[in-house]
C-alpha cells in the first residue's frame, strides 16, 4: 500500500467548496512537486554514506520516491 505524503493529506482534510477551485487546486500542485523534491533530496543526501554508485543517486532516489508514494511519474 502506497504512503501518502503530508501534503497529500492536508489536502484530504480541507472542505470540498475550497480544495476545488482552480487556485487551491494549483497551490496543491506546486506544494505536492515541493514535498516530492524534497523528499528526493533527502533521499540522495543519505545516499552519500553508503557505497552507492553517484551516477545513479538522482534515478535512484526517484524510484524510491515513485514506489512509496505509488506515482507512475518518472
Amino acid at each position: 500500500m502506497a504512503q501518502q505524503t503530508a501534503v497529500e493529506w492536508l489536502f484530504s482534510q480541507i472542505p470540498f467548496e475550497w480544495s476545488s477551485s482552480r487556485a487551491a487546486y494549483e497551490a496543491l500542485a506546486i506544494a505536492k512537486q515541493m514535498e516530492k523534491e524534497q523528499i528526493i533530496a533527502a533521499n540522495i543526501a543519505g545516499m552519500e554514506f553508503i557505497p552507492v554508485d553517484p551516477n545513479r543517486h538522482q534515478k535512484d532516489a526517484e524510484e524510491y520516491y515513485n514506489e512509496t508514494f505509488n506515482t507512475n511519474e518518472k
